[in-house]
């Protein structure tokens, strides 16, 4: 699925603070995803292409805020 969009979504963080949101493998090794800008509640929703070089497995979705505030998805993604 490399190469497509996919949603993403994430709350708790500091009213329009930037949010980069990161793949992380099971051995530590990161994938930048994109950067997206909070809403004025501190939450984004956004389409997120997926890299094309991006292997497969399974990944941990991080969103860190510029400002510190950080939020894991509550599961895997697992590319093919």
């Amino acid at each position: 699925m490399r190469g497509v969009a996919a949603e993403f979504a994430g709350a708790g963080f500091q009213p329009n603070e930037a949010v980069t949101v990161v793949a992380m493998t099971s051995e530590g090794a990161a994938v930048e995803l994109g950067t997206v800008t909070a809403d004025a509640q501190g939450g984004f929703q956004s389409n997120i292409v997926l890299p094309e070089g991006m292997a497969a497995g399974e990944y941990t979705v991080q969103a860190i805020g510029q400002r510190g505030s950080q939020s894991v998805a509550g599961g895997t993604v697992r590319l093919r």
